[in-house]
């Protein structure tokens, strides 16, 4: 038996309604012309009235309510309307249809309200909404909604781009734009005049300083954290005279030996016209200029605000003759304060204050000094490395000495973003311990292996392993095929250091130990990881900081922790890509001398750091770096 559809009540009390929507009742007049667009409902007298009236004898309702036959009819009528409308819509629009009326769900007719009914009344049965059309109604057509989608793209569109610019703000370093990186081997530049990787402070100064300014100068030397050493002292030096420090170029690549003063200043000016009359300082570094580069001291480190100490930038790693005459120095308004061994002359703040003397020969009071020199316009001094050159007394020179400390760091975009995207790699702040180790030259080359030896101990009693526990994995970690020293080569274990007064002076909340077992780090570990219970810890993730990541001498060290990581890890020098390709305004890649600096903020960022006794680099990070990222007091030392 066939299942017969019966027809939706929906769409019968719908067509019911829409034929009771066109009832009219008698009109008093005749039809405007505009009565089909008015609110009120037409005559229907007129020619275009849905149903005829009844005409039979009967109920005084029956030529309102239609009947029976006249509701088939329309039905009909409806159903043929829409078969022809929707045969004759065209593919590629969707088919117009008048918006349905909405009608009043509280009413209900009776007999009465009809034969009270007046034209002046709204129709219970019209439609609630305007009709189409009316002033003041606007509808969503489909133009409207292309509209509506096209600017909803677009803002999205915006907004999607800047999100890539904040998270990557160097777009060409991604690999979604690799195509972009293209565009330098097309000689399609990106800018006429592209921003310079280390930009020059501008000469000459504008506004120029007074003419009863007073200024003072040294002459940096050696590795880069020893001139940011020799900055802070001429920093405070200049602060506590009263005078203008004008900053010299920072030298980054093979450093410049300390020498006497006169010596000195033709090494830093080798090629620069010293006298302004043409000569030139040879020295033997003129012959290698392709190892080292000078960059202006501003675009590396930040300085303290002027309301601290005022400062004054050079093009140069020295004053020259032509800044001199912009400054109105001339040679007899100059102070010459040489010296002849590097650690010759200690500043004290009072001549009263009583402290050893130390490594220094020359005893120098600042008071004596101002008063001596207060008729000079410019104070030239020699080498200021050391960072106990300078004995304080008062408790607002020794403040102001920590302020300069703590905004003295590195202030280069490239090599924060480097830093930041390294960290960020290994698992964020205090997600691993780090460590410096220097096996460059001099007397850490000499003593290599003695020095990773302590780095090796200090790491090891930083985890808690026993003294018992750690001469067993010593043991071991020493056993490598091919290596000739042994442990009683070595001797025995070295001696916890004692605890430093200084770092002592400057307490810091106590840090939480990790946890065991420790965290995994995002980077695949090299080495198989330690199984037995109490060597857990060994599996803590190691930051290396080291300018000699394939040295032997480390291969104890890196057996001791598997997930030991450094910059020449794959996934870790792709990171440090961006700073190695800076370059200087004559051409020079001086990049590649600044990976220490990405190397310095990184071990900050470590749960504790272990460094190099002996080390500048190993004591900024713990004293300045280690304490400025976590918000606390830097160690003043001197």
């Amino acid at each position: 038996m066939k299942r017969q559809h019966l027809p939706r009540p929906s769409l019968t009390l719908e067509r019911g309604l829409t034929l009771l929507s066109h009832l009219r009742p008698p009109s008093r007049g005749p039809a405007s012309a505009s009565s089909h667009s008015s609110s009120c409902p037409p005559s229907p007298n007129a020619k275009a009235t849905a149903f005829p009236t009844g005409t039979g004898t009967g109920s005084s309702m029956s030529g309102i309510f239609p009947t029976a036959a006249q509701f088939s009819t329309f039905e009909n009528t409806m159903t043929q309307r829409d078969r022809t409308q929707s045969h004759h819509a065209s593919p590629g629009r969707s088919r117009s249809s008048t918006p349905r009326p909405s009608f009043s769900p509280t009413w209900s007719p009776s007999l009465s309200s009809l034969a009270t009914w007046h034209p002046s009344q709204r129709t219970p049965l019209l439609p609630l909404r305007s009709p189409p059309g009316a002033p003041g109604v606007r509808r969503w057509t489909g133009r409207r909604w292309s509209k509506f989608r096209w600017a909803a793209t677009s803002a999205l569109a915006l907004l999607g781009m800047l999100l890539v610019w904040i998270c990557f703000p160097s777009p060409l370093t991604h690999p979604l734009f690799t195509p972009l990186a293209l565009l330098p081997a097309l000689s399609l530049p990106l800018s006429k005049h592209p921003a310079p990787d280390f930009p020059a402070p501008p000469w000459p100064p504008t506004p120029l300083p007074p003419p009863t300014e007073k200024y003072l100068t040294y002459l940096p030397h050696s590795g880069l954290h020893n001139q940011l050493i020799e900055l802070q002292n001429a920093l405070l030096l200049a602060a506590l005279l009263g005078r203008t420090l004008l900053v010299p170029e920072v030298r980054v690549g093979r450093a410049a030996a300390w020498r006497a003063s006169g010596v000195l200043r033709g090494v830093l000016g080798c090629g620069l016209d010293l006298e302004g009359d043409g000569e030139t300082a040879q020295a033997r570094e003129c012959e290698q200029e392709g190892d080292y580069a000078y960059v202006p001291m501003t675009s590396l480190f930040s300085l303290p605000p002027h309301s601290a100490v005022r400062t004054l930038p050079l093009p140069s790693p020295l004053p020259l003759a032509h800044h001199l005459s912009t400054l109105n120095i001339t040679p007899l308004s100059t102070f010459h304060l040489p010296d002849t061994h590097p650690y010759q002359h200690k500043f004290f703040e009072l001549s009263t204050l009583a402290r050893p003397m130390g490594r220094y020969s020359t005893r120098v009071n600042l008071d004596d000094l101002a008063r001596e020199t207060r008729h000079h316009r410019l104070l030239s001094l020699g080498s200021l490395f050391g960072t106990s050159r300078i004995k304080l007394a008062s408790r607002p020179a020794k403040a102001l000495r920590r302020t300069i400390k703590a905004a003295t760091t590195f202030s280069h975009p490239a090599v924060l973003r480097s830093a930041k995207r390294v960290i960020r790699k290994l698992g964020g702040r205090d997600a691993y311990v780090a460590a410096h180790v220097r096996l460059g030259d001099g007397e850490f080359e000499k003593e290599g292996e003695g020095r990773v030896r302590e780095v090796w101990w200090a790491l090891v009693r930083s985890l808690g392993l026993p003294e018992e526990l750690a001469g067993e994995v010593e043991r071991w970690a020493h056993s490598i095929p091919g290596r000739n020293a042994t442990l009683a080569e070595l001797g025995p274990p070295p001696l916890e250091p004692p605890e430093d007064r200084q770092v002592l002076k400057s307490p810091h909340p106590p840090l939480k130990p990790f946890r065991t077992p420790p965290p995994r780090p995002a980077l695949a570990c090299a080495g198989p990881l330690h199984t037995r219970p109490e060597l857990q810890a060994l599996n803590t993730p190691l930051f290396l900081a080291t300018p000699s990541p394939s040295s032997p001498l480390l291969a104890p060290l890196l057996r001791t922790f598997p997930c030991s990581f450094s910059l020449s890890h794959p996934a870790l020098h792709t990171l440090v890509q961006p700073v190695r390709q800076l370059t200087t305004e004559d051409g020079r890649t001086a990049g590649t001398w600044l990976q220490g600096a990405v190397d310095a903020l990184v071990a900050s960022e470590g749960r504790w750091v272990k460094g190099t006794r002996g080390s500048t680099f190993s004591g900024w990070v713990g004293d300045v770096g280690w304490r400025i990222a976590r918000g606390w007091d830097v160690v003043d030392r001197g």
